[in-house]
């Protein structure tokens, strides 16, 4: 019964959500004022509301029988794409685009066109139905390229202070674009990296919501059930609240401890004789520099990141620590600079009273090496 009725208010939302579409391919003025009530009211019964609208495998994401315009009309498209820089200079350009007047010959100025729109990129109320275009267009061209600058576009927007339904707008313009990879297994693969992404930037206020909605896309199309699985982990462990919570130091240095292990027992062992020792640049290298970008927008990681823990140094044969170091800038550094050096600080360091900015360290180094384990799938947590 439980089972039964919970399948029913998912359908429910998807109903909505296609009805709200629906409606709102009218023009504005043309809408039945009574539809338009009734969809209104229903939407406030879906939380989260933009639940409603992420579709099944690609449903909506690309449209069927695009509408070409003759060659004539392309080549008008054509000269006047080139002859400016920016959408805010061709106004009707989206009404162009969604009847059908941009091929893929046509891309390359959408691509120069969304690198040149830095004014109306930088606040999201103007971003977003120029991202949405670009999505609809690198969809019906495939082209990929498109896509992926839509895609980078939309999540330099997510800020931590962010609601919640203005998050998952920009998540669904880049889970469109990813259906320029067609109905493929890269489809999945790309939307379970874009998801990903937008879960390591979202607040711990807004993850079980961002879970929700993964969970609706899961249910629709139970491919994305492995693809989403990182994204997944990702956002519930924001929700409970690991990003802000302080972390005990000793539970770190155990967790760092099974990760060592870990390492080991995988063969990331550095070269030559004597004790086994864990090879984090190898590691780190495994993971990648996006692994680092994606460590890098978390706002928990900006302290371990912008003011890396010091080293405690002989200086004429007394320990005193170092001064200031420079900001990490690589996946490498965001290890051997950061996490291994605040584990080594607590061993080390004889820091007898763990001050503000410590845990601060400790709280990054913590998310970082959780985050790590995850993508590494080294064990379970």
């Amino acid at each position: 019964m439980g089972a039964g009725l919970a399948y029913s208010q998912r359908d429910h939302k998807e109903l909505i959500g296609r009805c709200a579409n629906a409606l709102w391919a009218l023009p504005e003025g043309k809408r039945p004022e009574a539809w338009s009530t009734l969809i209104s009211q229903a939407l406030g019964t879906v939380t989260p509301a933009q639940a409603a609208f992420f579709p099944g495998p690609l449903d909506g994401f690309v449209p069927e029988g695009v509408p070409q315009k003759p060659e004539a009309e392309l080549k008008k498209a054509r000269k006047l794409l080139g002859k400016h820089s920016s959408f805010k200079q061709i106004p009707g350009l989206m009404l162009v685009a969604y009847g059908g007047g941009i091929d893929a010959s046509l891309t390359k100025d959408i691509l120069r066109l969304l690198e040149g729109s830095g004014e109306q990129l930088s606040k999201r109320r103007t971003a977003h139905p120029i991202l949405r275009c670009c999505a609809y267009i690198a969809a019906t061209t495939r082209d990929t390229e498109l896509a992926n600058a839509t895609i980078t576009r939309c999540l330099r927007l997510v800020t931590s202070e962010m609601p919640v339904n203005q998050v998952l707008a920009l998540m669904l313009v880049a889970i469109r674009a990813c259906a320029a990879f067609g109905k493929t297994t890269m489809y999945y693969v790309e939307c379970g990296k874009v998801a990903s992404r937008f879960a390591y930037a979202v607040s711990a206020g807004a993850a079980l919501d961002v879970r929700a909605t993964l969970e609706e896309l899961c249910h629709r199309d139970p491919k994305f059930i492995a693809a989403l699985g990182h994204a997944m982990a990702v956002v519930e462990a924001t929700a409970l609240e690991l990003v802000s919570s302080p972390v005990d130091p000793i539970s770190f240095r155990l967790l760092m401890e099974r990760v060592d292990n870990a390492l080991q027992n995988c063969g990331m062992i550095l070269p030559g004789g004597g004790a086994a020792m864990a090879d984090w640049k190898q590691f780190a290298a495994n993971l990648g520099e996006q692994f680092f970008a994606e460590m890098k927008a978390v706002p928990i990681t900006e302290t371990l990141i912008t003011q890396p823990p010091g080293k405690r140094l002989n200086v004429n044969g007394s320990a005193q620590w170092g001064g200031p170091v420079d900001p990490i800038a690589s996946v490498e550094h965001l290890f051997t600079r950061g996490v291994c050096q605040v584990r080594h600080n607590i061993v080390h360091g004889n820091n007898q009273d763990i001050g503000e900015r410590d845990m601060k360290l400790i709280g990054g180094a913590h998310y970082i090496l959780r985050a790590a384990i995850a993508e590494a799938d080294l064990f379970e947590l």
